[in-house]
């Protein structure tokens, strides 16, 4: 599997079968691309906040995370590739409610354009058991973005 941190190194990014400079240049897409939720889609992080975020006001998704999700669904390379969140919040609930009020593109949602959804105080390693059991898809044929380096260590191992 392919991680790379939202911030710093990109350690077993760059190498691997998904290192281009654009996926018009790519020959293997991964099956299933896996975000981490906070500080990674949307800041600040669902802990840091005291009741229910509203989209636009308390919370607000990355930039270039909205285009990764709007590229994702609009350009038809991506068609077969499937996304998922995995993430350790405490705030699963905020995380689902927020999911369906974000819209990416289109009338599209962020929980309607996710496959599947790993949100659960837990360690990474058993977000991804749970979506490699859940999707069929190898860890091979997975890429993870996530801003915090030792969860990107923890999957890689």
């Amino acid at each position: 599997m392919a991680c790379a941190a939202a911030k710093g190194e990109e350690k077993g990014f760059m190498g691997t079968k998904y290192a281009v400079d654009s996926v018009d240049d790519v020959k293997f897409l991964p099956k299933l691309v896996v975000f981490d939720l906070d500080n990674t889609v949307w800041t600040p992080e669902l802990y840091e906040l005291y009741r229910m975020p509203e989209y636009g006001k308390d919370i607000k998704l990355f930039p270039a995370a909205k285009a990764a999700l709007v590229e994702l669904v609009k350009n038809p390379k991506w068609k077969g590739t499937k996304v998922a969140a995995a993430s350790r919040t405490t705030c699963v609930d905020w995380a689902y409610k927020l999911m369906k009020k974000v819209e990416i593109v289109d009338g599209k949602t962020m929980a309607d354009i996710f496959s599947f959804t790993e949100i659960y105080p837990t360690t990474k390693l058993k977000h991804f058991r749970a979506l490699l059991k859940d999707s069929g898809i190898e860890y091979d044929d997975m890429i993870f973005f996530d801003d915090g380096r030792y969860n990107t260590d923890e999957i890689e191992e």
